[in-house]
């Protein structure tokens, strides 16, 4: 057999041989120029691949054989970059109560604070009406309108308050005691810190103690005030008036 039909005979075995394989061609196996190795099918199928790197990492990926496979020198994977980091808030952890606002207000978070409030909307129409002797007109927190609220009153006023208060009690208690002729019964004139009156019909008896408790009274809580003048006063009389002293007319 000549040296020619040998030659022909492999290249035909050849051919028999790639086709059975169904195309499939093997590289070499030559190292990389990264001094890794790499094994790789390629054909109309999914293909896989896998790389040594110098490090001694293996990375297999699969995809399309349309398509390429790029890996990094070495055949290391990359690190995947870090998140970055959330703001801070000083209100993550803080819990909240559920409000319910009413009519005419709305919730709010106030600049610094981290819970909403309760604030007055303010679109209404406001009814402005006169106050009473005594009162005047101010907006409350949190309203939208204004309202009468009574007056700011001195130390002298809240004293002469409390002085008639007193005073009322005393005449009732002394006049329980009770009266049996008109002789039984005077008119006592009360001038202190706190007032000076047209006087009132107090038993004899009960005098002096109606005039020392209510003195006593007036300098612990008039003296802020100045010294009341005694009023006009018209001519009265007493008398015992179903067993109560009773000041009247002349």
């Amino acid at each position: 057999m000549t040296h020619r039909t040998r030659l022909s005979i492999l290249v035909g075995l050849a051919t028999i041989h790639f086709a059975a394989c169904g195309g499939r061609t093997l590289n070499d196996g030559t190292p990389e120029a990264d001094g890794g190795q790499t094994t790789g099918a390629t054909g109309t199928g999914a293909s896989t691949m896998t790389s040594t790197g110098a490090g001694g990492s293996r990375v297999t990926g699969s995809g399309s054989t349309s398509g390429g496979v790029t890996m990094g020198a070495g055949g290391s994977t990359g690190s995947a970059g870090r998140a970055g980091a959330g703001g801070s808030s000083p209100c993550v952890n803080v819990a909240c109560d559920a409000i319910a606002c009413g009519p005419g207000f709305v919730g709010v978070i106030e600049p610094g604070t981290c819970c909403p409030v309760c604030t007055p909307v303010c679109n209404m129409a406001c009814i402005v009406a006169p106050c009473p002797t005594g009162q005047h007109l101010e907006t409350p927190p949190g309203a939208c309108c204004a309202v009468c609220v009574p007056d700011k009153v001195t130390a002298c006023e809240q004293g002469q308050k409390a002085y008639f208060g007193f005073r009322s009690m005393l005449i009732d208690k002394y006049n329980s005691i009770g009266c049996m002729t008109n002789n039984d019964c005077t008119l006592v004139y009360d001038a202190n810190r706190c007032t000076a009156s047209c006087g009132v019909a107090i038993p004899v008896s009960q005098t002096t103690n109606f005039v020392n408790n209510l003195r006593s009274f007036a300098d612990s809580n008039c003296a802020t005030c100045a010294p009341q003048p005694p009023p006009p006063c018209a001519a009265s009389t007493v008398s015992c008036v179903r067993n109560r002293c009773t000041q009247g007319g002349p």
